[in-house]
């Protein structure tokens, strides 16, 4: 994964990730119980369809989030968190979820991320929406005990959160816009990433259209080589922003 995430060439990229999933569908089968590879395969699974699908393809894209969320609910499951604690009650779901080691983190995380981004691709599917807040929960607890996880991923993660959601339910974009703050300067101004969601969610929301297309502007002429350990997401945020200016 580390060598991946340094790969300026697209296309290469995709397809070394999709030679990693196979491979890693086919050593975790069915009943594989290896927390750590089922946690690798969630993130790739994710990874996959963010950088590679969201643009070509939604369906694919909702395909492999789904991927990503199976294999992360299916390493939970080895701490407990099987599927009747997941979507049963909320009060006990918390409970359990502040009993795990540090060494659930990585499924918390790539599960709360897949689940929310399911949630979002398949509006106005109402049961799935009333699903957002136990999403939210576990990514509290990777937000509680390490906010800079996967590059600052839970502020970003209640960046996107609160920017969707009024002020009078806990949301805003005044909160919004602190965690992009705080994600930005934990990656010293590096990661395109923020930036790109920041513009997304919260001026592309706020029908801010010429700050929303200055950033976007900014995003896909950002020099390479910026961010060297993250080079992949910087390739791919740079060709989704110059891919939005050239079709809008």
């Amino acid at each position: 994964m580390q060598s991946l995430q340094r790969e300026t060439n697209l296309q290469r990229a995709e397809r070394t990730l999709q030679q990693s999933l196979t491979r890693l569908a086919a050593s975790l089968g069915e009943g594989s119980r290896d927390v750590r590879l089922l946690s690798y395969a969630a993130q790739a699974s994710y990874s996959y369809a963010f950088a590679f699908c969201e643009d070509k393809s939604p369906e694919l894209a909702l395909q492999y989030y789904f991927k990503a969320h199976v294999w992360g609910r299916r390493a939970l499951a080895q701490w407990g968190l099987v599927d009747e604690i997941m979507l049963g009650d909320v009060s006990l779901l918390a409970q359990r979820l502040d009993k795990l080691p540090d060494d659930a983190l990585a499924a918390l995380y790539w599960t709360a991320l897949s689940w929310a981004r399911l949630i979002e691709l398949r509006q106005p599917d109402v049961l799935m929406l009333t699903q957002l807040p136990r999403a939210a929960l576990l990514m509290q607890q990777v937000m509680m005990r390490d906010p800079d996880f996967q590059l600052s991923g839970p502020r970003l993660f209640f960046a996107i959160y609160h920017s969707m959601r009024a002020t009078y339910l806990g949301g805003g974009v005044d909160k919004a816009e602190s965690l992009f703050r705080e994600a930005d300067e934990a990656n010293q101004g590096r990661l395109l990433l923020v930036g790109f969601l920041k513009a997304q969610y919260l001026l592309h929301q706020q029908g801010q259209l010429t700050a929303y297309h200055a950033v976007l502007n900014d995003l896909a002429h950002a020099p390479e080589g910026l961010y060297p350990e993250q080079a992949l997401m910087n390739a791919v945020v740079r060709q989704r922003a110059n891919r939005i200016l050239r079709d809008n």
